[in-house]
């Protein structure tokens, strides 16, 4: 009985964490390298590049924000980066989503996990939706 309190408490402990841990914009909200367009990904990370017109990031946020359980953390809607957050629904894990126009005008748009060695794909089904509202598909 003792070691299930504890097990209880130990994913108490953890839900807490994850769903009260801070969140440092700085950390979060950085523009990557110049890429080509295209889709790139990683265990826990999805990036896909556009070439775009220029007011792609303000249509972009409108989007987002549209999303469950998403908020804009900040930046700049101009020419980024701007992050959001979006909180996964039973647990609350939170991913980040960065959006910029790069040196050459292409928009990039980056989704990552902030907990764990994989997300299940959700990264890059939140931006290839977003960009797909966008009517920017791949």
């Amino acid at each position: 009985m003792k070691w299930l309190v504890l097990i209880v408490l130990a994913i108490a402990a953890a839900q807490l964490y994850v769903r009260l841990a801070p969140t440092s914009l700085e950390t979060w909200n950085v523009a990557g390298p110049a890429k080509p367009p295209g889709d790139y990904s990683g265990r826990n990370w999805f990036e896909a590049r556009r070439a775009v017109a220029p007011d792609v990031l303000g249509r972009l946020d409108v989007v987002a924000e549209e999303t469950a359980r998403t908020r804009r953390l900040g930046g700049d809607l101009t020419r980024g980066p701007v992050t959001w957050e979006t909180r996964s629904l039973l647990w609350g894990f939170p991913d980040y989503t960065t959006a910029w126009l790069d040196e050459q005008g292409n928009l990039a748009v980056l989704g990552r996990s902030r907990f764990g060695y994989g997300d299940g794909g959700v990264n890059r089904r939140r931006v290839q939706g977003w960009l797909s509202q966008l009517g920017l598909t791949g």
